[in-house]
């Protein structure tokens, strides 16, 4: 398992390194959302959203950029081009299937 641990590593150590940013990005963007108050205006909440998912819109436009070496890869980029097209944020959220 370490060696195929260490392939993935390598081939596409860049994008797990910003998919993980990109969970933490959505984790953090959905306990912001959540904390939207109910008597919030519906353009206050609005303008909360946007600033929750900004981060992770950043870096799922950059990830979009690269090309996955691996199918570990190509499923993280998958993620981000379905959260791209209208996907909730639980896109990212869900595990990576990993296959030995």
């Amino acid at each position: 398992m370490s060696t195929f641990a260490n392939t993935v590593t390598r081939g596409d150590g860049y994008l797990i390194s910003k998919f993980s940013k990109l969970q933490v990005a959505a984790r953090l963007a959905q306990a912001e959302i959540s904390a939207i108050p109910e008597t919030a205006r519906p353009d206050e909440e609005h303008e909360a959203i946007l600033w929750a998912i900004a981060p992770v819109e950043r870096l799922a436009k950059s990830m979009s950029l690269y090309e996955a070496s691996t199918q570990v890869g190509a499923q993280m980029l998958q993620r981000v081009s379905a959260w791209l097209d209208g996907n909730g944020l639980d896109c990212f959220l869900e595990p990576l299937e990993i296959a030995a």
